[in-house]
């Protein structure tokens, strides 16, 4: 007899499967962020890159514009990985994509390493380039008023 198995039970254990491996830590492909390279199907910090984050992060939390900011990074001949100069664009997907901190993403679901129950049960699957406390200035920052 031959077992059939449907379509969309096929996709349910694909989807599930790269979930498990995100949680796990290891890189499913896309676009490696800035900072990081891949090494055994993991992200692993490209020390390089990761000063250049860590200075983005650093003087974002000083000037508090991401406009200024572009402004003087294209003047000093920052860019990105592959050449381009950096943008707008590209520093608010940098500030607010949480890999810096060490948490990975998975259809909105983030998977934490600096929370108790993440080290016990999975240990560091990512590490984080930012620390958690330059991250919380980021996001509580106050914000001006919109005109």
């Amino acid at each position: 007899m031959i077992c059939a198995v449907s379509p969309s039970t096929i996709g349910e254990r694909i989807r599930d499967k790269v979930a498990a491996s995100r949680k796990r830590g290891m890189w499913m492909g896309g676009v490696v962020p800035l900072g990081y390279e891949v090494r055994d199907r993991k992200l692993a910090i490209n020390d390089v890159e990761a000063a250049t984050v860590r200075m983005i992060f650093e003087r974002f939390v000083a000037v508090g514009s991401a406009t200024a900011l572009a402004r003087s990074l294209i003047a000093e001949g920052v860019r990105s990985r592959r050449g381009r100069p950096i943008d707008k664009g590209f520093l608010y997907k940098l500030l607010s994509n949480r890999i810096y901190i060490g948490d990975t993403v998975h259809k909105g679901t983030a998977y934490m390493p600096h929370t108790t129950q993440w080290n016990i049960g999975l240990g560091v699957a990512v590490t984080g380039i930012v620390g958690l406390a330059s991250w919380w200035m980021l996001v509580r920052r106050p914000r001006p008023a919109r005109r």
